[in-house]
Order: structure tokens, then sequence, then C-alpha cells
């Protein structure tokens, strides 16, 4: 698996959480 493929997911789940009003703490984007 590519790591372009692996940052897609990550960037499509974070958008889906947020469409969710599911926040994440900003320390899980580093």
């Amino acid at each position: 698996m590519k790591r372009s493929e692996i940052n897609q997911i990550l960037r499509d789940a974070e958008a889906f959480m947020r469409e969710q009003q599911f926040y994440l703490p900003p320390f899980a984007f580093w």
C-alpha cells in the first residue's frame, strides 16, 4: 500500500468525522 493511498484514506476519514460533528483533538494529526 502506498503512502499516498494511506494519506487519502486518512483525509476521507477526517472529512467524514467532521460531517458527523465528531472532532479529534489537535494532537491526532501529527
